[in-house]
């Protein structure tokens, strides 16, 4: 995804990647890349498995995102949050980087903000030359990220920002003991998102046009020829029950 494209207000349930090629570069639920000006911005995703077939291989894999690459001039990812990440890397395959929300930041020309993810890393990055060491980063781009669970890589230098010798890699944000903790951060992730006070989220912070007071449900054709002579649909969240022929 390149250019000025925008994707907001967009949620996934119960998905699955499954990565079978041996050389690929980047995998997610919306985009297996971002850069130019792209933005993705108020997305979720709730149970998700990241998975590899036998011999495959893939370099940055992420809930929500694959990879903001080196091609990124203003690169947006704001407000979003996964939940239930399950990785799944099959015998003789491998994932090289992989997080809960983006698998792997690799410019400097982003911003990642208001970001977290319960039970995995939340933002991987990698920048600067792997040998020298060259980027101090992601201090200033990747802002106000949380998260809670497993620390997927074995090496040493990801063990998280300048906190290893090795300072081109590691996991963003704010780790926290427990997942629990992060049920209470719905005002420190922003105005964009709000209590989980009906529990659709296993209590963790919810998007606010998650209320259900503005979802409208179709089910039927009817109902979604309506949408289009809707004078009123500002601030209104159309949700599809089901498949309409």
């Amino acid at each position: 995804v390149a250019g000025d494209a925008v994707i907001t207000k967009l949620g996934v349930k119960n998905a699955t990647i499954e990565c079978s090629g041996t050389d690929i570069t980047g995998a997610g639920l919306l985009a297996g890349g971002l850069s130019g000006n792209a933005k993705v911005t108020e997305c979720f995703a709730n149970n998700v498995t990241l998975s590899t077939v036998e011999k495959g291989k893939i370099w940055q894999a992420g809930g929500l995102i694959g990879i903001l690459d080196q091609q990124s001039t203003a690169v947006v990812v704001k407000d979003c949050y996964t939940t239930n990440i399950v990785i799944s890397i099959a015998s003789g395959s491998d994932m090289n980087m992989e997080s809960g929300v983006v698998g792997g930041v690799r410019s400097d020309n982003v911003l990642v903000e208001n970001i977290y993810c319960p039970n995995y890393a939340a933002i991987d990055w990698l920048g600067g030359d792997p040998y020298t060491g060259t980027t101090a980063y992601p201090n200033g781009h990747i802002v106000n990220v949380h998260f809670a669970g497993t620390m997927p890589w074995p090496w040493a230098c990801a063990k998280g920002n300048n906190t290893t010798s090795d300072k081109w890699c590691g996991y963003a944000g704010t780790k926290h003991d427990n997942s629990e903790d992060i049920k209470a951060l719905a005002s420190t992730l922003g105005e964009s998102f709000i209590d989980d006070t009906d529990g659709i989220n296993g209590g963790y912070p919810i998007l606010s046009w998650q209320n259900e007071e503005n979802v409208v449900r179709i089910s039927t054709v009817e109902q979604l020829k309506d949408i289009a002579a809707d004078t009123k649909s500002e601030g209104k969240i159309y949700r599809l029950m089901n498949d309409l022929d």
